[in-house]
């Protein structure tokens, strides 16, 4: 009967943990989408954005390609055998 009355409790407490859990999860998902909605609406809208933003990633593509490039020195002329 001890054990029964132990094993109840144990089982209440965890029932609180998990709903005290899940109030925290939706309280902390609450607050996430509070400040992404935020951030999206201090954002400026302007139309330069979406070119600013097309420059900057063909320059790290060109970026990326020349350090593809082999290096000055490999492209040196080599002595012919004799």
């Amino acid at each position: 009967m001890h054990t029964f009355a132990t094993f109840a409790h144990a089982e209440v407490a965890a029932g609180l943990a998990t709903r005290a859990h899940a109030a925290r999860t939706a309280e902390l998902a609450a607050k996430a989408a509070a400040a992404h909605l935020a951030r999206g609406a201090a954002r400026p809208r302007t139309p330069l954005a979406p070119a600013l933003r097309a420059r900057l990633g063909e320059a790290l593509v060109q970026a990326g390609t020349r350090m593809l490039e082999p290096v000055e020195a490999a492209r040196l002329p080599t002595r012919a055998a004799s």
